[in-house]
């Protein structure tokens, strides 16, 4: 049996993950993350995640605009999304090994 996560799940997490070690100033002191930050990922990973309540398309649209004043304030993904090109490469791979 093969387990392989949707879209780029592990990247985004993994990015949550390291900004616990590498940036805890990303993070408030009840340990949720920052909205610029979490704006940042969300925008690089779409549709990965979203909260009940508003409409994703206000959503989307807050994440496009938050995410480049996050970076204008210093705030960097630990992991960036994979390229269309590093994707294929990891689906084939996992053809190959099922």
């Amino acid at each position: 049996m093969t387990f392989v996560a949707a879209q780029q799940h592990l990247r985004f997490l993994l990015n949550i993950a390291r900004w616990t070690s590498e940036y805890p100033d990303y993070f408030k002191p009840d340990g949720s993350v920052k909205l610029l930050p979490i704006a940042l990922a969300l925008n690089a990973f779409p549709d990965h995640l979203y909260i009940s309540g508003p409409p994703v398309w206000v959503q989307k649209a807050l994440y496009a605009t938050l995410a480049p004043i996050a970076r204008l304030k210093g705030y960097r993904l630990a992991v960036k999304p994979a390229s269309k090109a590093e994707q294929r490469a990891i689906e084939d791979e996992q053809a190959f090994a099922a």
